[in-house]
């Protein structure tokens, strides 16, 4: 016999691990479900951060994604979003306002199948344990993030899941996580093999793998096929889905493939859905290389607001706010985007870039400093601490970065230029930013409109108008 909580039309179920609103089981993952029962049984109490922290995760540390992340999943479940049954007492916890009877289940039970009434698949049952939930980016995903058109009128349940899992982590934009994400979006297609979002899933994963290989390598153009191939799949199984079409756009875009095809099929991903955020996102950066810095913010701006909680959708329009110089702008959408995930480097990354520029360089490198210690081998934010060290006359400490750096393979040949000519090292810097142009260093898109280039850019100038003229 165990305790049954019951609170509004809700069911807690403390024996069988379950959540039931009238006949329908809600899912809920582990951590979401101790969450939710820690507070249900001290309803009407504060519970501070730290005992829900203490209790559900004993191990000393969240894994996926933090306590934040999970209640707002909880109030989603709960259809809680004015936060009348969890309340957040600023600074120190939540209470569970809800008036709460607590029951007896005389039946035994024997577990909670899932919603399709089988076992979950085995790469779930493997990796569910380590899931926080199917937490607020994965919510925003099948909320706006993955279009409604073209969707078919049935999906199976096991393959749903799956799928939704892989883009959570997809929309991590790391590689291990990219990897992970391909193991779900498989695991979709091996139940359902007709599943054309699974296939844009996929062709997505490949997509950044690609982004991620080095230019003009082989592994680049293997996976950028492969991206391109579960693309154009996607799209003969259902024509009208809009994320096949984004997937297909951000792959020939990578590719390379005729401008003009590349932004039709943008555009027609947002013809068929126009609430398909990633869809603008990708638009807005092919408009921004593409010299329509403002059609490129105007797109990326109404990303972020059908999808206000995705962080790399936030890291983006902060990115190009910091290169049209609208530094103000830029340092505000970063700081939004620490609130949303403190957790990733390249928030703090990216703040520190738009502090540096607002002349706080103190701040800047307190910034950087919280971004190396989220990911202390980043070539680019060392690159960034060096290169304010050396602005503010402490060159020792830029000279030991910069020697970090140096050490690294493939050789991060952008981020050497930039620390040497902060060192006053400027014909080193040249040499090193020219061999970064041949190298077609990622980084090198960066530097016509990174403002720390502005003097190297200009001495360039000067040097190549020279050797022209000498000739």
């Amino acid at each position: 016999m165990g305790h049954i909580y019951e609170f509004g039309p809700f069911r807690l179920d403390a024996t069988a691990g379950k959540l039931i609103r009238g006949r329908n089981e809600l899912h809920l993952t582990a951590k979401g479900y101790a969450t939710l029962l820690f507070l249900v049984e001290r309803a009407g109490s504060l519970v501070r951060k730290e005992e829900l922290l203490d209790r559900v995760w004993p191990e000393g540390f969240v894994e996926p994604a933090n306590l934040t992340q999970t209640i707002y999943v909880l109030r989603k479940t709960l259809d809680d979003s004015d936060a009348r049954l969890i309340e957040t007492v600023p600074g120190r916890g939540y209470l569970f306002a809800a008036p709460v009877s607590d029951a007896l289940e005389s039946q035994p039970t024997h577990g909670a199948p899932t919603a399709s009434g089988r076992p979950a698949s085995r790469l779930a049952r493997l990796l569910w344990p380590a899931l926080a939930g199917v937490l607020a980016l994965a919510m925003l995903t099948l909320h706006s993030s993955v279009p409604s058109a073209g969707r078919p009128a049935a999906v199976n349940v096991e393959a749903h899941r799956d799928y939704v899992l892989g883009r959570y982590y997809w929309s991590r934009r790391t590689y291990p996580g990219v990897v992970l994400s391909l193991r779900y979006f498989k695991a979709a297609l091996q139940t359902d093999p007709f599943y054309a979002q699974a296939y844009s899933g996929i062709a997505d994963s490949y997509a950044i793998m690609g982004y991620y290989s080095p230019a003009a390598s082989a592994e680049r153009a293997r996976v950028l096929r492969l991206a391109r191939g579960a693309a154009l799949r996607a799209i003969e199984l259902d024509p009208n889905l809009a994320e096949a079409h984004a997937s297909l756009g951000f792959t020939d875009n990578l590719i390379g493939t005729d401008d003009r095809e590349t932004s039709h099929e943008f555009q027609r991903a947002i013809a068929l859905d126009p609430g398909y955020a990633t869809a603008r996102e990708w638009y807005s950066w092919y408009l921004f290389y593409h010299h329509d810095q403002h059609g490129a913010l105007t797109q990326m701006e109404q990303a972020r607001d059908l999808d206000p909680l995705s962080p790399i959708i936030n890291f983006a329009l902060a990115n190009q706010l910091f290169f049209a110089r609208r530094y103000e702008e830029a340092s505000e959408q970063w700081h939004q985007a620490i609130t949303i995930d403190p957790t990733t480097e390249i928030a703090f990354y990216g703040a520190g870039l738009a502090d540096e520029q607002l002349g706080d360089d103190q701040l800047a490198a307190r910034e950087f400093r919280e971004a190396l210690a989220l990911s202390p081998s980043d070539p680019d934010t060392m690159g960034a601490l060096a290169y304010v060290l050396a602005k503010t006359q402490h060159p020792d400490g830029a000279r030991q970065l910069l020697a970090r750096i140096s050490r690294m393979r493939p050789l991060p040949v952008y981020d050497i230029a930039l620390v040497d000519d902060a060192l006053g090292q400027r014909a080193e810097a040249l040499r090193w930013l020219a061999l970064a142009r041949a190298q077609h260093d990622r980084n090198f898109t960066s530097y016509p409109m990174d403002p720390r280039m502005d003097d190297l850019r200009r001495s360039a100038s000067v040097s190549s108008r020279t050797s022209s003229s000498n000739a």
